[in-house]
């Protein structure tokens, strides 16, 4: 297999061509998810969870001109787009609200996302919203593919980790959900492929700090990696462009200043970021493991092909890759503060939301040991696991119901793949929710296995790896690119 990229328009079209393929897939996924998935026994919608919430918010700029959100739920204005009881006037939780100055009740979602969603957002059809949605995930993959071969210059592989993650949990469920984790996620991953770039130009230091100011509108949990990336941004030479300061520091600065003033004017300070429970360092063992291992919200058992995602954050010290130490460093401290919360799954909502917005960092991963190890054994894992992913998926797909669990330590999935095989399998697989014996086992094996089998795919004979080539790198260009390919490192694809 050739790791070396040439044919580049030909690659080109065939990228642009795989994801048209994606759009259509996603679109027809969703003309049948808003066609089957309702339930009058218990009010589950297409538009279920936060998103209605969102919506609401949306709703109250658009009838009243404010965020007041009261008189939105008490006059049920949510009834065009989610037909049933959303939420009591009476009960701020029900109604996702808290008390602003002057008794205003105010939605405690933010405001980045409804402000976003607003202009697709036509007489209570969010229609609009679901295409924006599904455009910026078919975007966020075209930025998935140029990360793998910003770190791989490898063409095959990088197409694949995209083809693995595009199809599968929870890239593809996330599709045309309206949360602010693909929009978080995309701006993330701009900014990572623009601090990675060997060619460090004005409009790079101008994107990242419009990254940089835009994430925590989105969701205040987005405010640490922000302030990540900023500083892995002064920590890769942006200390020595004195000159670029400003581009970076002026849109992150002002956005800073306008949410303190916002939240001040609304709610007298910042307001509690409780919706995922209490942050703890106790809790960090267990959220870490379910986050990964959970069988209601964990991220491998939903797509394992992300295993070779860790194989990948392993390898990073040997890419030829300038700062890839950034990746590392975001995932596992945003990881990290993920795992602090008591509600670290994220709740009513399709499995590995929490991990959403880190997942195109960790699906460009996916081919580092495509590239770097280039074996039949790896590639004949990546296959297999990629393939229980799309069947996962296809489940999920074919029973929109399965998607969502009420993080009881009881996956409906395997509840439903139980009754259909007469085989229990619930016993089979951990819960960290309900933790048992059995979580035990998994958050112990699980490791050892994949160490050992990551160790034995490259020691195994199979072939000896051949370093990772990067592409020429061609001298930067100062006008501004499109969003498509902003922070291409290199030639890729760009």
């Amino acid at each position: 297999m050739e790791m070396v990229d040439s044919g580049r328009p030909a690659g080109l079209r065939l990228v642009v061509l795989c994801a048209g393929l994606w759009l259509a897939v996603s679109l027809g996924a969703f003309a049948y998810f808003r066609a089957t998935h309702t339930s009058e026994a218990q009010p589950i919608y297409y538009i279920t969870g936060d998103e209605p919430h969102y919506l609401v918010i949306a709703t109250s700029l658009q009838r009243d001109g404010d965020l007041d959100v009261l008189n939105n739920y008490r006059e049920k204005h949510y009834l065009p787009f989610y037909p049933h009881h959303l939420g009591d006037p009476r009960d701020l939780h029900e109604m996702h609200a808290l008390y602003g100055r002057g008794g205003t009740v105010y939605s405690k979602h933010p405001l980045g996302l409804p402000l976003m969603a607003l202009p697709f957002f036509r007489n209570g059809d969010p229609f609009g919203v679901h295409l924006l949605m599904m455009a910026l995930t078919g975007l966020l993959g075209v930025q998935v593919f140029l990360l793998a071969r910003d770190l791989t210059g490898a063409f095959w592989p990088s197409l694949a980790a995209w083809a693995a993650a595009l199809f599968s949990t929870p890239l593809l469920l996330y599709a045309d959900q309206i949360y602010p984790e693909v929009p978080g996620a995309l701006l993330l991953v701009l900014a990572v492929r623009a601090i990675l770039n060997r060619r460090p130009c004005w409009w790079r230091a101008l994107l990242i700090g419009g990254c940089v100011a835009l994430l925590p509108w989105l969701h205040l949990r987005y405010g640490p990696p922000a302030a990540l990336v900023a500083g892995a941004w002064v920590l890769t030479g942006g200390w020595r462009r004195c000159w670029q300061w400003p581009l970076l520091v002026l849109p992150a600065g002002a956005s800073l200043v306008g949410l303190l003033v916002f939240y001040d004017r609304l709610f007298g300070g910042i307001p509690p970021v409780d919706e995922f429970g209490a942050v703890s360092v106790a809790n960090i063992a267990i959220g870490a493991a379910g986050l990964l291992l959970d069988q209601q919200y964990g991220l491998l058992i939903y797509a394992p092909v992300y295993v070779l995602a860790l194989w990948g954050l392993a390898q990073l010290r040997w890419l030829r890759v300038p700062h890839a130490w950034v990746l590392l460093l975001v995932i596992v401290t945003y990881y990290g503060f993920l795992a602090s919360f008591s509600y670290w799954f994220g709740a009513w909502s399709p499995p590995a939301r929490m991990l959403v917005f880190i997942s195109p960092l960790l699906a460009a991963l996916i081919a580092v040991p495509l590239a770097r190890w280039n074996s039949a054994g790896v590639w004949g894992a990546f296959c297999v696991l990629t393939a229980a992913g799309y069947w996962i998926v296809y489940q999920l797909l074919l029973t929109p119901s399965l998607r969502y669990n009420l993080w009881d330590g009881t996956s409906v999935l395997l509840e439903h793949l139980s009754e259909q095989w007469g085989i229990e399998l619930v016993a089979l697989f951990p819960s960290y929710i309900e933790p048992s014996p059995v979580s035990v086992i998994w958050g112990i094996a699980v490791p050892v296995v994949v160490v050992a089998a990551g160790w034995w795919l490259r020691r195994g004979g199979w072939r000896t790896p051949a370093p990772l080539r990067r592409p020429d790198i061609q001298p930067p260009d100062e006008e501004a690119p499109s969003l498509a390919t902003a922070g291409s490192a290199g030639q890729s694809g760009s």
